[in-house]
């Protein structure tokens, strides 16, 4: 309540001890610097999210959360560290954090293999499955990006709905599918009539 009045005194106050009362709970952490950051208070949800490091915590989660919390704060060695001993103790969740990390150094290879891994023990997550169609498509690898967000969409990943269709025609076009881009395109449009381009573009196929 205090920050949605613009009282980042009082709501960092209160955030501050809801943190001393959780314990080891990054969740929280996490949540109160999206929080604060998302608001505009970028410096308090800086201070506040450096204090995760300082909780004290052996488990795999401990070092997972740790790596996840130094990948936000952009110290990609120290995440790196951390979360290759969560992967050591068995925490596949750490995989997809740790692929994060390389895909923000530019190691793309690296990235896409983590993504592989971590998709082949965790197959519903649908962010992974967007993100890993994405760098296939990015890549030229059509026909792979169509099988991802296509079991993104089964997934039923409403989120990214639009980004998944818009992937999915994209994907067609360059597989030369143009009868199934051209069907795809129609339902898109009459879904998302504000998309200019697309309109354009379905124009287009219309002649294929």
């Amino acid at each position: 309540m205090y920050l949605k009045e613009g009282d980042s005194e009082n709501a960092r106050k209160d955030y501050s001890r809801a943190l001393e009362l959780s314990g080891n709970d990054y969740a929280l952490y996490l949540s109160v610097y999206e929080n604060l950051s998302g608001a505009g208070f970028v410096e308090e949800a800086e201070e506040l999210i450096a204090k995760a490091l300082e909780l004290e915590g052996d488990s795999a989660e401990d070092y997972r959360e740790r790596g996840h919390v130094y990948l936000i704060r952009k110290e990609y060695d120290n995440a790196r560290k951390e979360l290759d001993q969560a992967i050591k103790m068995g925490d596949t969740k750490a995989l997809l954090y740790l692929a994060q990390v390389y895909d923000a150094q530019d190691d793309g290879k690296k990235a896409k293999s983590l993504y592989e891994s971590y998709l082949e023990k965790n197959g519903s997550d649908t962010d992974t499955m967007v993100a890993l169609g994405e760098m296939q498509m990015e890549a030229g690898k059509y026909k792979r990006a169509l099988e991802l967000f296509q079991q993104a969409m089964e997934a039923g990943s409403l989120e990214n709905d639009k980004s998944l269709r818009r992937n999915e025609i994209i994907c067609y076009e360059n597989l030369h599918d143009f009868a199934n881009a051209k069907e795809k395109m129609a339902s898109y449009v009459k879904d998302f009539p504000e998309d200019e381009e697309a309109q354009r573009e379905n124009t287009f196929l219309q002649t294929r």
